[in-house]
Formats: C-alpha cells, sequence, structure tokens
C-alpha cells in the first residue's frame, strides 16, 4: 500500500520524539537549495543537527543567511535528511525537500511556506530516512521525487533510538516511495515491487584491505545473480540520468545482501550456471532502477564486513573519466567510496578507509564537477565524526584518478564535516564546494580554483533584510 498523503502544517508523531542519535550522523546536514534569492547563484540548505537547530537556507553568493525553515528545538523534528525538490510548483523558484521523523515537507522556495506535508498510512518514525529530488519519472517536465523508509533497527518503537555499538536488523527492508512532483502524490509504485526478480550483479569489488587509499585496477566483469529473497532494500536512494534511453531518470537504490551471500549463477550460463562471488561475509549494492516502472536495469557494488559499515550512500559523480556519460559512485561507511562506469559498470576509482580510525568517512559525498576544464569531474567526501571516538572528522576532494588535491581535518568528539557541491558561487567558471564544521557551527564555501575560503556563515547569524 502506498504512504497516505496527508496536508498540514504541524507534526506529532505516533510515537516519542527521539534526538540525535548514531544514525542521525549518516546523514548530511548540507544540501542545495537551488537559486532561492534570484542572484543566479546556488543557495544551501544547512542543519545544525547536534544542537537541534536550526534549519536555514544559506546565500551562495554572500554567505547570508535568507531564511529559518526550521527553529532550534530540544526534540528536533524535520531536519534529518535534506535535498533541492527543483520548482516543482512552477512559480520560477526551487523548491525544498526536507525529511523529519515520520513526514516529509516541501518547503516552497519563494517564502517558506510549507507547500506539502506528507506522512505514511501508519505513524513510523523511519520514513523520511532519507529524501532525494530533480527527477523524472512521469514524463510531464516537472521535477519528481522519492522518501525512503528506514526499517533496519529497533522498528522506533516508543522512540527508541539506536546507540554506537548496538547492533541493527539488516533483514528488515526498507522501502522507497516516489511522487509526483505536480501532484504531490504517490507514483504507480514503490520499491520493492509485490514480485521482484533476481539482482543481476554486473560487477563487484573485493573487500577493503588494510591499507587505507589503496587504489586496486578495475576488476573485470563477473556477472552473477542474486535471488530475490536474499536481497535486502537498503536506506539510501538516488536519481541517475537515463540510462535506458527512455526519457526518465532511473532509480538507484542501495541493498544489501546479509550474511554469506548465496550466488544463484550466472545468468549467461543458463539457469544454475555457475559465478560463485566467494567468501565475502556481505554484499552492498547500488540496484539500479527503471524510472518509468520500477523493473531492475543491472546492479554493481561492493563485498564487505557488516561490522561498523551500517551507512551507504549512492548517486551520481558526474563524468568522471570523460566518456561524456554520467558515472554513479556507492559510498559504505568507514569502508569504500567507489565511483562505476555510467556505461559499463566497471569500477573506475576507488578510496579506501579500512585502517580502523572509523572517523565517519562517506556520511556524505559531493559531485563537484570538472575543476580543471579536462573534462572529467572530480569528487570530494567528508567524515562526519559525530558520536564515534575523538580522532575527529575531516574532508577530502580527489581527482578524476582518486589523487588527493586538499584534505583538510579537525580533531575531538562532534568534530565532523559535511561537504556538498557548490556550483560557481564566485563567478570564476570553476565549480566550488561547501563545508559544514559541527564544533564551530559554520558553514564555508570553498572555491574550487585554489581551496580558498569564498565566506563563513555561523548559524549565530542575523537574517537578510533583503531576504525574498
Amino acid at each position: 500500500m502506498l504512504p497516505l498523503l496527508c496536508v498540514g502544517l504541524s507534526f506529532v508523531p505516533g510515537v516519542a520524539s527521539p534526538r540525535f542519535d548514531f544514525d542521525d550522523a549518516l546523514h548530511a546536514a548540507l544540501a542545495r537549495a537551488g537559486d532561492v534569492d534570484g542572484d543566479k547563484v546556488c543557495d544551501f540548505l544547512a542543519m545544525d543537527r547536534v544542537s537541534g537547530g536550526p534549519l536555514v537556507i544559506v546565500s551562495g553568493k554572500t554567505g547570508e543567511r535568507i531564511r529559518v525553515l526550521e527553529a532550534a528545538t530540544p526534540e528536533w523534528i524535520f531536519g534529518r535528511s535534506l535535498a533541492c525538490a527543483g520548482d516543482v510548483n512552477a512559480d520560477g523558484v526551487a523548491d525544498q525537500l526536507v525529511g523529519g521523523f515520520g513526514a516529509v515537507r516541501i518547503y516552497s522556495g519563494r517564502d517558506g511556506a510549507v507547500l506539502r506535508e506528507l506522512r505514511p498510512a501508519q505513524p513510523n518514525l523511519g520514513f523520511g530516512f532519507h529524501v532525494a529530488g530533480e527527477g523524472e519519472l512521469d514524463g510531464d517536465g516537472v521535477p519528481d521525487f522519492l522518501v525512503v523508509t528506514d526499517e533496519t533497527r529497533f522498528m522506533y518503537e516508543e522512540g527508541l533510538r539506536r546507540s554506537w555499538g548496538d547492533t541493527p536488523d539488516l533483514q528488515v527492508p526498507g522501502r522507497v516511495d516516489l511522487y509526483s512532483g505536480r501532484t504531490l502524490e504517490p507514483i504507480a509504485y514503490a520499491l520493492p515491487l509485490e514480485k521482484e526478480p533476481p539482482l543481476r550483479v554486473d560487477s563487484v569489488v573485493p573487500p577493503c584491505g588494510e591499507l587505507e587509499w589503496d587504489q586496486p585496477s578495475p576488476l573485470p566483469l563477473t556477472p552473477f545473480a542474486l535471488p530475490a529473497y536474499t536481497v535486502v532494500l537498503g536506506r539510501a536512494a538516488a536519481f541517475l540520468p537515463d540510462r535506458n534511453g527512455d526519457g526518465r531518470s532511473e532509480i538507484a537504490v542501495v541493498c544489501h545482501a546479509p550474511g554469506k551471500t548465496a550466488v544463484l549463477g550466472d545468468p549467461n550460463s543458463g539457469p544454475r550456471g555457475g559465478g560463485m562471488l566467494g567468501t565475502a561475509e556481505s554484499g552492498v549494492y547500488v540496484d539500479v532502477r527503471s524510472g518509468a516502472d520500477g523493473a531492475r536495469l543491472t546492479a554493481f557494488g561492493t563485498t564487505y564486513h557488516p561490522a561498523n559499515h551500517e551507512g551507504w550512500l549512492v548517486g551520481s559523480a558526474g563524468d568522471v573519466d570523460g566518456d561524456g556519460t554520467a558515472d554513479p559512485y556507492l559510498a559504505v561507511l568507514n569502508q569504500d567510496l567507489c565511483v562505476f562506469s555510467g556505461k559499463t559498470n566497471a569500477p573506475l576509482l576507488r578510496a579506501q578507509a579500512c585502517g580502523g580510525y572509523l572517523q565517519g568517512e562517506y556520511t556524505s559525498v559531493a559531485a563537484l564537477g570538472d575543476l580543471y576544464g579536462d573534462g572529467r569531474a572530480e569528487i570530494a567526501w567528508a567524515a562526519n565524526e559525530v558520536g564515534f571516538d575523538t580522532d575527529g572528522g575531516r574532508w577530502m576532494v580527489l581527482d578524476s584518478k582518486g589523487n588527493e588535491l586538499k584534505h583538510e581535518g579537525l580533531g575531538g568528539m562532534v568534530s565532523g564535516f559535511e561537504i556538498c557541491a557548490g556550483g560557481d558561487l564566485d563567478g570564476d567558471r570553476v565549480p566550488d564546494l561547501v563545508v559544514l564544521q559541527h564544533t564551530q557551527r559554520t558553514v564555508r564555501a570553498i572555491s574550487g580554483s585554489g581551496f580558498t575560503e569564498l565566506w563563513r556563515f555561523s548559524f549565530d547569524a542575523a537574517v537578510r533584510a533583503s531576504a525574498r
């Protein structure tokens, strides 16, 4: 059953409101908002999540605070997941998509009004764990969006939340609901489908080794299939550019094969052919679906060891290899960031953080675009050190070959960073980036041409009087 569509300006959860916890460290508190103030420069959603708010929109041109969407509260609800929705109400201004504990709001970019509030049919604090916007699912030209429901932990009974060291139930599948941007109502299907085919995995990289930043050579494609009943839908999803030529966005969903991976066989050699995966303890894959009907198109990913590697991200890295096709990435918390070819699914770039530092590596990933004019996109990632230990967070920019271009770190508890692609903020035709730092309660714009600071925002700053 698709979630009920509820309209309202207030949200009263069916169970107790939870506080910030370990799982919320797996979300970036920073996202593109689109051009809200009409200055032709992208603005940004930023959340002081550790302090319980506020959720604000920051000018990408000046670093001033444009608007407060949600004020700081001891038991914050909204601001758990953030995304640009695109212009869903056709007023010429991009709107914002904000997930909460059991609800999702779409805010008007023009004035900050709540256009719609979505809730599931049955109260569930897992609804809104992850959101993504600016997709095209129904061909009407209005950007569509998706909402992920997380069911991997204690089912949110009585507001119970998981802390570091608690084991999630990775056998419980998540859910992805898809919405029309024009009507703000569910479209005809949700994921997983009622009847799922086997998952065909076209490319896989082995578990990470002991050395950090190992860059293995690209591996040959090794197709195999996983029976549908062994594949568990994960907690992250994103839109990818059209891969099958139907003019619709595709949907990338992280899925998980818990325990010893059972391989059905090589699809190319009969229904029960060869193609064993090996001795991996588990696997996490990008399940690429058709945006038109949710059909499985392809899959690729990595095998991994489950302990402490519970967060996954997926998205488009841009054209990393310069072949004219956008390349998707898969990030596994504290383990792997791998970019795969958008044409062949072969691994292109791999960064590893398997040394045991547990800084929250890859809790946010930014597809920066081409910084050097060579036709290849650069990528950045951040480590959100929140609730792990005190060795600190960091952020890093990598070139298309995986070489380090810029690195910044800061020690201490709750010292993590979030990172976001900025586009060209200073008019030099080079993409820039934006970094949020928790301990300092700041958001900074960083030049992509020299990695110098362009502006700095403080959550204590006053609201700009000239806001739209």
